[in-house]
């Protein structure tokens, strides 16, 4: 299957660090603004974004956030087409309850 997915992990620090850093302020030695970088974090850690797992809802709105904070500092995208964002492979298993379970103490079968 495939499925329009962000590395999101990656994609959060570099978001946080580029958000929180002051980058596109030019500073030849720019400094975190860890007042900025808490609040990325809250607002990413919070019951609105909904655990932020992949194909939930709680991953589009994450998305959706970092691409505005992005596009909010000035960076563009660099995806194909000129997207945020690329289309990688996303495959899922499902491990299946066992039909029978069985403990073994001694010559005891439980």
């Amino acid at each position: 299957m495939d499925y329009k997915l962000p590395a999101v992990s990656a994609l959060i620090l570099v978001g946080m660090s580029w958000a929180s850093s002051g980058l596109a302020a030019k500073d030849a030695r720019p400094q975190i603004e860890t007042t900025r970088l808490s609040e990325t974090v809250k607002v990413l850690a919070s019951d609105e974004f909904e655990g932020r797992a992949p194909g939930g809802p709680g991953e589009a709105k994450t998305v959706a956030y970092l691409i505005k904070r992005f596009a909010d500092i000035g960076l563009e995208p660099g995806g194909k087409d000129g997207s945020w964002t690329q289309a990688v492979q996303l495959n899922h298993t499902m491990l299946q309850a066992p039909k029978r379970l069985e403990w073994n103490s001694g010559d005891t079968k439980i």
